[in-house]
């Protein structure tokens, strides 16, 4: 089933940007002004996150909005009043609505697969060369052998770490 694209008028908060209008596949245009009433779709560029952002202009002032925030606040209703846009399959670029949800910042944290990861990585075993022996995870080691940087060790970033050859298991 082929989904149809539609739009709404771009409101954020309590400003509505009359010349503006988002779809509910993520893309944003222009409805063109007084003098041309041609619409074109706005080209979408990342910032320094990842998220895609665009500019709109109204009185003369441009400001810059997320794209999946401005899909949001046209197409998914916000009964909580939740304060963040989370993205349900962590691509930042797909501002699809059914991709789009509202959410807490702990729902944020829990949601995806970050938090995994960030655990795995603390929880990845490493093996000292000079002393023969393996460590369930860097923090264990760090703190049984009182040194910093293993991870950095691990990955090739740096040498040693304390004076020791490091490698994960």
């Amino acid at each position: 089933m082929e989904i149809v694209e539609q739009w709404k008028t771009v409101v954020y908060k309590d400003e509505t940007y009359n010349d503006y209008e988002v779809s509910n596949l993520g893309r944003v245009r222009s409805l063109g002004n007084d003098k041309s009433r041609k619409t074109k779709i706005l080209s979408q560029t990342e910032n320094g996150c990842k998220y895609l952002k665009v500019g709109l202009s109204k009185n003369g002032k441009v400001k810059t909005f997320k794209v999946h925030i401005l899909v949001a606040w046209a197409w998914i209703p916000n009964p909580d009043n939740k304060p963040t846009v989370n993205h349900i399959n962590e691509n930042k670029h797909d501002n699809r609505v059914e991709n789009l949800e509202w959410a807490t910042m702990s729902e944020q944290q829990r949601h995806g697969t970050c938090g995994e990861r960030k655990a795995k990585k603390r929880g990845r075993k490493v093996y000292c060369v000079e002393l023969d022996k393996t460590f369930d995870s860097i923090s264990e080691a760090e703190r049984l052998i009182g040194v910093k940087s293993i991870n950095k060790a691990c990955r090739g970033k740096q040498k040693t770490s304390g004076g020791y050859h490091w490698k994960y298991v």
